[in-house]
């Protein structure tokens, strides 16, 4: 679902304007997501993706020069911190306008730049997006602090949300809640969850995914 969107994005957002390239390292798992991105766009774009495979768990100085064009679609199949800084140190040293598609556990790195993701165009594809102007939220974290003396994090945020929601679904339909999913209009925290049943193994997923940028060095949601 986050390759789909990963997709969806370039060809909303971008069309056919800019060449693709995907970086990956060396490991069968992102080549893999590399290779699945590329076989979602449609077939006028395939050629327009290059898919960079990267042996070490970094790139070298300069690595980047004569090989991107001028202006680029940069995607990063990696949540390895060493091998995606070390492409957006080098893509910070180009004067050229790139705009790069990243993952939502970038946003955990302790060498987040906002100010240089934000020139870049950063957009991060994510399956979790919380609204911190939400009374209930804000009743949440103003408790959380009175009696653990820290700060929640996004876990214990979504875990409360997810309590909540759960919740209600149990107190009105039941232990065979699944038979009702997705019929109530839950204004939460965080982002909504939309269940989806796997054809595989017949579990359920939320595929509810948000496009997320920065602006002015905060996180809001893409339009």
């Amino acid at each position: 679902e986050l390759n789909k969107a990963t997709a969806q994005l370039i060809i909303n957002k971008y069309g056919t304007n800019y060449p693709i390239v995907i970086f990956c390292r060396s490991v069968s798992f992102e080549k893999e997501e590399a290779e699945q991105i590329k076989s979602f766009l449609p077939e006028e774009y395939q050629e327009l993706v290059t898919i960079d495979e990267v042996a070490k768990n970094y790139i070298e100085k300069d690595y980047l020069r004569n090989k991107l064009p001028d202006s680029s679609v940069v995607v990063i199949c990696s949540s390895r911190e060493s091998f995606v800084t070390s492409i957006i140190a080098e893509l910070r040293r180009s004067l050229h306008p790139h705009k790069v598609i990243g993952k939502e556990s970038w946003l955990d790195f302790q060498s987040m730049d906002p100010l240089a993701w934000e020139r870049l165009s950063m957009h991060f594809i994510s399956t979790l997006y919380i609204d911190y102007s939400n009374e209930l939220l804000i009743s949440f974290i103003t408790k959380y602090r009175h009696k653990y003396h820290t700060e929640p994090s996004k876990y214990a945020m979504a875990g409360y949300f997810e309590t909540i929601y759960y919740g209600i679904y149990l107190e009105l339909y039941g232990t065979n809640f699944q038979r009702f999913n997705n019929e109530l209009q839950l204004d939460l925290p965080c982002a909504d969850i939309h269940l989806k049943q796997s054809f595989k193994c017949k579990n359920y997923f939320n595929n509810n995914i948000r496009i997320l940028r920065l602006k002015k060095q905060e996180l809001v949601e893409a339009q």
